[in-house]
């Protein structure tokens, strides 16, 4: 297990093996030299997918800002999950912000 502290928590993190062919890799476009992060993204790509995590968490998980991970998932065909509750939620966020 190797950890480390984020955002003043501790996150475990653990360290997988895993055996992946050329052709899955080619398939899935993933570059040679990050093929274990882009394999990461691509898996929080599919818990945001799916809706287990949300946008702003997938980014971060993925060490990418909010707008590349938006670019990294229109690249991959998957649409913003974006509800009227979520606009609910940012309006009035804004109305508090900017009175």
């Amino acid at each position: 297990w190797v950890g480390f502290f984020f955002k003043w928590r501790w996150l475990a993190m653990r360290t997988i093996q895993v055996e992946i062919s050329e052709d899955l890799l080619e398939a899935l476009k993933v570059p040679d030299e990050r093929s274990g992060d882009g394999l990461k993204a691509l898996a929080i790509l599919e818990l945001y997918r799916e809706g287990v995590l949300s946008l702003g968490k997938a980014a971060e998980m993925s060490g990418m800002s909010v707008q590349d991970f938006l670019a990294f998932s229109a690249e991959r065909d998957v649409s913003l999950h974006y509800t009227k509750e979520d606009l609910k939620k940012d309006l009035k966020t804004v109305r508090r912000l900017f009175p």
